[in-house]
């Protein structure tokens, strides 16, 4: 029986391969890392994105949901656009 060898032909171990768990905590994270301000638009664009995870089947509707509202309240954002930041969670 043949060992696979994982190296490449100068001596570096092949890159790993991504699992979707990894790959899932990473998009969520490149998401919230870029909504750092507490507008509306920046708010209604994360949403969006977490949106477009969910609808990808890397992120559950209710972590979404939690994720979105803790960063809501953690920015300050204004409650009166909750409705809107919601509608954007939607389109995604």
């Amino acid at each position: 029986m043949a060992i696979a060898n994982t190296a490449s032909a100068d001596g570096t171990p092949a890159p790993r391969q991504a699992t979707k768990a990894n790959q899932r905590d990473l998009f969520a994270a490149q998401v919230l890392g870029r909504w750092n301000d507490n507008s509306i638009v920046a708010a209604e664009l994360a949403a969006y994105e977490i949106g477009m995870l969910v609808a990808g089947g890397y992120l559950a509707h209710h972590r979404a949901k939690d994720i979105i509202a803790t960063k809501f309240q953690k920015l300050g954002v204004d409650e009166n656009h909750r409705q809107n930041v919601s509608s954007a969670f939607l389109s995604g």
